[in-house]
């Protein structure tokens, strides 16, 4: 959900709510909650509370789980387990194919004597999260655009 929705909607804003709690509650306490289900989306959110919003609004317990509605939808909930899980092997599957296309291509290996000299420890290549090449200069670093800084 983006800028149109309510800032307590927002998975950013969520996403940093999370991350509030796992450092308060450490990673166990954090994944063994809600009956080892782990964090879940809370029922009602006060912005404030974690540094967040800058109105009274934020002051305020705004709801958050409801408006999401239920967790799983009436198919997930009948659907055979065998089935569910085979679904998350196809998916699985799916996602090692796309990585595998974005993977950065294997270099060939050069002798260990040539290993030590200068141009031989370049870094290696910068991706971005879609595994795309990220611009570097001559000697690996990220190139920023004026258009990135005025935008930071």
């Amino acid at each position: 959900m983006g800028k149109d929705q309510p800032p307590e909607l927002r998975h950013t804003v969520l996403a940093q709510v999370a991350f509030h709690n796992l450092q308060a509650m450490g990673l166990d306490a954090f994944l063994s909650q809600n009956n080892g289900e782990g964090w879940m989306l809370p029922e009602n959110l006060c912005l404030s509370d974690y540094g967040l919003g800058h109105d009274d609004r934020a002051r305020r317990l705004q709801p958050v789980a409801s408006i999401f509605g239920d967790r799983f939808l009436s198919w997930q909930l009948n659907e055979d387990v065998a089935q569910s899980w085979e679904e998350c092997h196809h998916h699985a599957e799916n996602i090692k194919a796309i990585r595998s296309i974005f993977a950065p291509k294997p270099t060939v290996s050069t002798p260990a004597s040539n290993l030590e000299t200068p141009q031989n420890l370049s870094k290696p290549p910068l991706l971005d999260l879609f595994g795309q090449p990220i611009p570097t200069d001559s000697k690996g670093n990220e190139i920023i655009s004026k258009r990135q800084v005025s935008s930071r």
